[in-house]
């Protein structure tokens, strides 16, 4: 019962020790960072960073509309969602999110996730053990 709840607290702050890694790219939302995800670059990021990006920039003016794709490290924390500006000729969709190399597909998702189901994964087992 309590190797099962040391094991999850050493998975916790395994995870909180060692630097991210994120995808690291600019390009066009037809290029291989952007919508079809192609890009093999990875970055370990310093232990400032504690999360990966993808920024979506739409620009519009005067009938031209330019859109750029950003994935990098970032020193905002992960989030469960992502956040959109519509600023006049400018459009942008941010999202934070963090495990390793989590910016890499069109969908980001938290770290959080991986912890919870760890967290759900003790107490079940924990319980099952005391019930013998």
């Amino acid at each position: 019962m309590k190797s099962m709840l040391i094991v999850a607290v050493l998975a916790s702050s395994i995870m909180g020790a060692f630097s991210i890694q994120c995808y690291t790219c600019t390009g066009s939302s037809s290029s291989s960072c952007g919508d079809t995800f192609t890009s093999t670059t990875k970055t370990n990021c310093t232990s400032s960073y504690v999360s990966c990006s993808k920024v979506y920039a739409e620009a519009s003016l005067l009938g031209i509309t330019s859109k750029t794709v950003t994935r990098a490290c970032s020193t905002t924390a992960a989030s469960s969602s992502c956040t959109t500006a519509d600023i006049s000729v400018l459009k942008t969709t941010t999202c934070y999110c963090g495990s390793d190399n989590c910016n890499g597909t069109g969908h980001v998702t938290s770290g959080w996730t991986l912890m919870v189901l760890l967290l759900i994964i003790t107490i079940v087992g924990t319980t099952r053990i005391s019930d013998f």
